[in-house]
């Protein structure tokens, strides 16, 4: 097996070298904090949303998301549930993903 990491701050700088990896890879993973939905960090416009584009155009088929931070969030049962449905929408609806 050939696996490669990256890891892409977000930073738009570093887009194009995102662009590269991900015309070669199969799988991604999104690592997203728990807190990160009260920032506006899946606004239409984000960086977050910018990756997701970029790996469903390139033709990432699988994608894992691991959910951070946990311990910064009140209710942190109620929230992962949150995060998940609210994110499972997004990737389905507006990236193109089947979840």
């Amino acid at each position: 097996h050939h696996f490669a990491l990256m890891h892409l701050p977000g930073n738009s700088k570093y887009v194009k070298n995102f662009i590269q990896g991900a015309v070669q890879s199969d799988v991604a993973i999104l690592v997203i904090a728990a807190d990160c939905f009260d920032d506006g960090c899946v606004a239409k416009e984000s960086v977050i949303m910018q990756h997701l584009r970029i790996c469903h155009a390139c033709g990432v088929k699988q994608l894992i998301v691991c959910v951070n931070k946990m311990d910064l969030v009140s209710n942190a049962p109620q929230k992962f549930s949150q995060v998940k449905e609210t994110l499972s929408k997004i990737l389905e609806r507006k990236i193109g993903y089947n979840v």
